[in-house]
């Protein structure tokens, strides 16, 4: 008679599920015709980090594309360590210290969770690095 081994070993991260829903898709609304608001102005030209499709935590259910998040910068630097953290060197130490209060030398480091960034308690599953060059 067989004998069946059962190993039970513990998540290293608990928010993801295992659990498949398989079944037909839905018809995916283009981009154009989502309604979301406008990404405020930026105040000087340099490097930006934009970030899109946020939401509230991540295993949030997504029906649609999520909410459009800030535009951090101007940036000197964006480095990214083992898809885990993301750190920025912003221009000025107060620019730094308007999206963290307590950035030391203009670093501010971000943590990827699933895929997301999270930045202000709020989860971003898309960003951009990009150069504008007018305000």
């Amino acid at each position: 008679m067989p004998i069946s081994l059962v190993v039970h070993a513990t998540q290293v991260k608990p928010w993801i599920t295992k659990a498949l829903r398989l079944g037909t898709l839905r018809r995916m609304k283009t981009l154009t015709k989502t309604a979301s608001t406008p990404r405020p102005k930026h105040k000087k030209a340099g490097l930006y980090l934009l970030l899109s499709h946020g939401r509230d935590h991540p295993q949030q259910t997504m029906r649609d594309l999520g909410y459009i998040g800030p535009r951090l910068g101007s940036l000197l630097m964006v480095k990214t360590r083992y898809a885990e953290r993301i750190t920025l060197l912003f221009a000025s130490e107060g620019d730094a210290k308007l999206v963290r209060p307590d950035a030391v030398h203009g670093y501010v480091g971000l943590e990827v969770i699933d895929g997301m960034i999270v930045h202000d308690n709020k989860c971003y599953g898309d960003w951009e690095v990009c150069y504008i060059a007018e305000p």
